[in-house]
């Protein structure tokens, strides 16, 4: 039976096949990838998904789990986690939990499929370029929280909705640190955004700066 998940892992290309006009960046969704298997799907082969919340101390958790049957036989499973929101601006409760599942289903789809969500993942169609060795591990990072942020949103998100979350999103990874060279790093990681941000909502790129002040000043002060 495995030579049948190997077989699909071959074939499947899943390319970053939506875009975020906001960030300027690709991305692929559970939708994406479950389309891309179905071009390859083996006959007899199911996929079937599955959604289980879980309490972890006091924070809610989304458990995504994947199943491969071929016939009525388990293949592999691959499971992903993402933590459930209580609540988020401007979207209502069925809206979180929809997008907290297609964020948990994406990974553990990725998963499954040994699907690499770094910027130079192999299932790009694009001809490869001759470019200075960089750190994908960090590239891979950069895409996930990316892409955390834009299945948090609606579909019909208006660009102020996506520019809230992107300078939430900022802030919040900012908090997460815990040295002012890693505070430095995340800053930059984020410039362009940042940027963007000041092209088009000032206000929400000034709130991104107060919070990266305000975070440095309390890690000085350890």
């Amino acid at each position: 039976m495995s030579n049948l998940l190997a077989e699909i892992q071959a074939k499947i290309k899943a390319p970053k096949d939506k875009e975020n006009t906001f960030g300027k960046y690709k991305y692929r969704n559970a939708e994406s990838i479950l389309a891309a298997f179905k071009d390859v799907q083996p006959e007899g082969v199911a996929l079937m998904m599955s959604d289980e919340v879980q309490l972890v101390g006091s924070r809610l958790f989304l458990v995504a789990t994947v199943s491969l049957f071929h016939g009525d036989k388990l293949i592999v499973q691959a499971k992903s986690a993402a933590m459930h929101a209580l609540e988020k601006k401007g979207m209502d409760d069925a809206q979180i939990t929809g997008a907290c599942s297609s964020y948990a289903r994406k990974y553990a789809l990725c998963g499954l499929f040994a699907i690499d969500d770094s910027t130079d993942d192999p299932d790009s169609k694009a001809p490869p370029k001759q470019e200075p060795k960089r750190d994908t591990s960090s590239d891979a990072l950069r895409d996930a929280w990316r892409d955390g942020v834009e299945d948090s949103l609606p579909e019909n998100a208006t660009p102020r909705q996506k520019a809230e979350a992107y300078a939430e999103a900022i802030a919040r990874d900012f908090q997460n640190v815990k040295t002012v060279p890693t505070l430095d790093v995340r800053w930059d990681r984020h410039i362009k955004i940042i940027d963007r941000l000041r092209e088009n909502f000032s206000d929400l790129a000034d709130k991104v700066a107060d919070a990266y002040e305000n975070r440095k000043m309390s890690l000085e002060g350890q």
